[in-house]
């Protein structure tokens, strides 16, 4: 029976080969979309899943409570770990971790800068179970003076010998011992750093890790396998209220599998990942209704088959199977064909999403066998309303001719055909949205000028002589401003509760963020004062006073803060200005209230603002000066508004990634609107000759064929709208500072979605008014 049916089933695909090229072609670019997402997604939710213990493991986030809102952060305090672990039966163990940069490290004549450099107790290592290649990780950073490195920088160190004894040295000052070597971490972990100190140099640093009322610090968790979460969440809750009266932060747990998908405050990946599985499906259900409708549509050139199968002993249930084996047949070779395309696109993709995704051989048939099921499925899918619907005709009907006449049999191809397109606009209109996000935000005005500004990391010991650097860097033409501070504008910066100032409630606990900057921060970024002057020359941080934004004047309560007394986590003076508000921190996040403070200790960043005329001979004259002040340290630099692009590089990358998913979704539609408007065209063969003959001129016959698919458009855009707004709506949420969804966006999604579908429908609208009527008529 089988053998039968696939002869059958090559004998209907060689006489209707451009229907079934076409089916195959929709089919296998809808495959491929989806193979290629799926990847994608898969790779996202495999975050943190080779950890032995992943699922006993937990972030501890802390939570500010503010009058009007409550903000969610990562930093926890320094002493909450031994605090969970004494107080708490249920935790096995905590540990925590801080990352510092920029750090010049050295093993005999080798040195480079080490961009992230984490600080963990060695606790860590037993919660998170990082395959280990040298040393015990139990103990391995219990010496303050201890190290562990990847086997990257063991090999860039130290080639391929036994590392464990050697010496790191960090910015010439501290050598570390190596006491463990771990493999390097996997790309799906949100923990990878290539070097760990030990936590315990940072007291001898001068760290406080006492201090219950700083914020600086990661804390993970291991439960005990029968320890209830909930349970234990709310017993964290109040910790640092506890150790700390009055201080305005709880804690809760969050488990490790939901940190990367969801992040802090919804900044997570799984928007992304519901995005993108979202469009794999769309794709994929186009490409099943194209198939659906170019079948249907060929029911009435199998009508007599099917006639004479069944008066000839045929059962339906044979003429069901027929039509399953030829779609389940077509669904074989359209995987066939997608597997093929997706390997050769897979390393373009992976570029486009700066992933790493690869299939090695062993997972290529991994993959295969799962998509043996998945083929069949889809073909089945996409074969069973054709199945059916052909299998139901009355041999008699069929045989007669009038089985296809009447308005009701073309229903079903009508709204198949509609709800392709309703999918395709809503695509189109997300793909919009998104882009139009990101444009938004790469081109608001943020309240200071970053273009052609050059931000240095203050290396080595080139703090101690920022006055002679400033001083030299000046000298060039080409610099017209040089400014020192704690940190770029690209990243949400450190905030504090130590505050006090005139007339502030006793009782009212308030939050600010705070920048340490000098006397040339406003001018070098072109931010606007609003009331009172600029820090002035200082050698000291006394009396140089505060700058706040107007956002800090409001909390405040103040109209004109200048003048009064102001208390900034210890240090004490006058509020000398009033800077107006400018975007400080990444546009997902509103403007908080901030303090500038000249805190010389807390620079850490020079921020040079140069002329565009000879741009690289300015930076070779920074790079001399440094280099001529701070010989042996490494002059490093980078450009202000490239950091601001890297900021929405993920929102680049989905919006990318959307178009040309959208691009493909479009394209499977027009495919199908090519075969539909074809067959149509051929249906109506014989009426378009005789209204050619009767007089009907070429524009009023290609009007009448068009007319029922710009009707079919019209349809599926009163369906998408309103879904497509709500969806939009939903993920604008994630920004602060976002677009307006105008209905001009809307009504470009249906004009792009029209004028694809009239391409393949003009052409045989065309086609069929140019025929010659006396051929038309003498058609069959």
């Amino acid at each position: 029976m089988f053998i039968a049916h696939l002869k059958a089933s090559y004998r209907n695909i060689k006489k209707h080969k451009g229907y079934a090229l076409i089916n195959i072609a929709g089919l296998a670019i809808g495959m491929t979309c989806c193979l290629l997402i799926m990847l994608w997604v898969t790779d996202e939710l495999s975050y943190e899943s080779f950890h032995e213990h992943k699922n006993q493991i937990y972030r501890v986030n802390s939570e500010q409570h503010l009058p009007n809102k409550i903000t969610e952060h990562e930093l926890t305090p320094a002493p909450l770990a031994p605090a969970l672990i004494n107080e708490f039966p249920e935790i096995i163990e905590a540990a925590r971790i801080t990352r510092t940069g920029n750090i010049l490290v050295k093993a005999g004549d080798k040195a480079y800068f080490e961009k992230e450099i984490a600080f963990a107790d060695s606790s860590l290592f037993t919660i998170f179970t990082f395959p280990y290649l040298y040393g015990d990780p139990e103990t391995a950073l219990d010496n303050p003076h201890s190290a562990v490195i990847s086997e990257d920088i063991a090999h860039t160190f130290f080639g391929n010998r036994n590392p464990v004894g050697q010496f790191l040295n960090f910015n010439n000052k501290i050598d570390l011992k190596i006491t463990g070597v771990i493999k390097n971490i996997p790309h799906n972990s949100h923990v990878r750093y290539e070097i760990f100190g030990s936590f315990k140099l940072l007291a001898t640093l001068g760290a406080d890790l006492e201090e219950w009322r700083s914020l600086g610090y990661n804390t993970y968790v291991l439960l005990h396998k029968n320890a209830n979460f909930e349970g234990v969440n709310q017993k964290i809750h109040g910790v640092i209220q506890k150790h700390s009266p009055g201080y305005n932060f709880t804690l809760h747990l969050q488990p490790l599998s939901r940190i990367r998908l969801y992040g802090i405050g919804g900044t997570g990946t799984i928007r992304y990942v519901c995005i993108f599985s979202l469009i794999a499906g769309f794709v994929l259900l186009i490409a099943c209704i194209n198939f659906m409708n170019l079948t249907t549509a060929l029911a009435a050139d199998r009508s007599h088959e099917i006639g004479v199968r069944k008066v000839v002993g045929a059962k339906k249930k044979d003429l069901i199977n027929q039509f399953l084996s030829e779609s389940v047949i077509l669904s074989f070779i359209s995987m066939a064909v997608a597997l093929g395309t997706a390997w050769i696109l897979l390393p373009v993709f992976s570029s486009a999403t700066g992933k790493q995704l690869a299939l090695n051989s062993r997972e290529y048939s991994i993959l295969l066998l799962g998509l043996i099921p998945f083929a069949a499925l889809m073909g089945v899918l996409s074969g069973s309303y054709p199945a059916f619907y052909l299998s139901s005709f009355k041999p008699d009907k069929v045989l007669k001719g009038n089985m296809f006449i009447g308005p009701r049999r073309s229903l079903p191809r009508k709204l198949l055909a509609v709800t392709q397109y309703a999918l395709a606009i809503i695509l189109i209109i997300g793909t919009i949205v998104i882009y139009n996000q990101i444009k938004y935000m790469k081109n608001k005005n943020l309240g200071f000028d970053r273009e052609h500004v050059v931000y240095i990391p203050l290396r080595g010991n080139i703090k101690q002589k920022l006055n002679t650097a400033k001083a030299e860097w000046k000298k060039s033409p080409n610099i017209s401003g040089v400014s020192f501070t704690s940190q770029i504008p690209t990243y949400m910066p450190s905030g504090t509760q130590g505050l006090d100032w005139d007339g502030k409630d006793p009782d009212k606990t308030v939050y600010m963020r705070w920048i340490a900057a000098d006397m040339d921060y406003i001018d070098t970024l072109g931010l606007e004062l609003k009331a009172g002057k600029n820090f002035i020359n200082q050698t000291s941080t006394a009396g140089a006073g505060f700058i706040v934004n107007e956002e800090a004047v409001k909390l405040m309560g103040m109209k004109n803060p200048v003048g009064h007394q102001f208390t900034f986590s210890g240090f004490r003076g006058e509020i000398i200005a009033v800077v107006k508000n400018y975007h400080y921190a990444p546009l997902n996040n509103e403007i908080q209230p901030l303090v500038l403070s000249y805190l010389p200790g807390y620079f850490y960043y020079g921020l040079v603002k140069i002329k565009p005329e000879n741009l690289s001979g300015t930076i070779s004259f920074l790079e001399d000066k440094w280099n001529d002040i701070e010989p042996g340290t490494p002059f490093e630099y980078g450009f202000l508004d490239a950091e601001f692009d890297k900021l929405y590089k993920s929102e680049q990358q989905a919006g990318m990634i959307a178009s040309y998913f959208t691009i493909m979704a479009l394209f499977i539609a027009a495919l199908g609107l090519l075969g539909l408007s074809a067959y149509m065209a051929k249906q109506r063969t014989k009426e378009v000759g005789i209204r050619k003959v009767l007089g009907a001129s070429v524009a009023s016959i290609v009007g009448l064929l068009s007319k029922e698919f710009m009707s079919w458009i019209a349809a599926a855009s009163f369906i998408s709208w309103p879904l497509a707004y709500f969806t939009a709506a939903k993920w604008l949420q994630n920004y602060a500072y976002r677009i307006d969804i105008g209905i001009w966006i809307f009504v470009l999604s249906t004009a792009l979605a029209l004028i694809i579908a009239l391409i393949p429908i003009s052409y045989h609208a065309i086609r069929a008014a140019l025929t010659n009527p006396v051929d038309s008529l003498r058609y069959e």
